[in-house]
């Protein structure tokens, strides 16, 4: 396994619809914290990330969605 992980990781938060209601979202910083632990505990494998796992990461999503090359 090949555990990838970011500072950005943490940045996901705020609010989502759920069964028809806005509330908080399941995506939390604590989250984020708990996965990273379990991953290191459980021994999965050497945690990589850091600017260059984040750069190929939003590059790769923006050409799956087809914003390439927009401004």
């Amino acid at each position: 396994m090949l555990p990838v992980f970011s500072a950005s990781h943490r940045l996901h938060h705020g609010i989502e619809l759920k069964d028809g209601r806005i509330a908080p979202s399941f995506e939390a910083p604590s989250r984020a914290d708990t996965v990273l632990e379990r991953v290191r505990v459980m021994q999965l494998g050497d945690v990589e990330g850091g600017c260059l796992v984040d750069e190929i990461g939003v590059n790769a999503v923006n050409v799956l969605l087809g914003y390439e090359g927009r401004g």
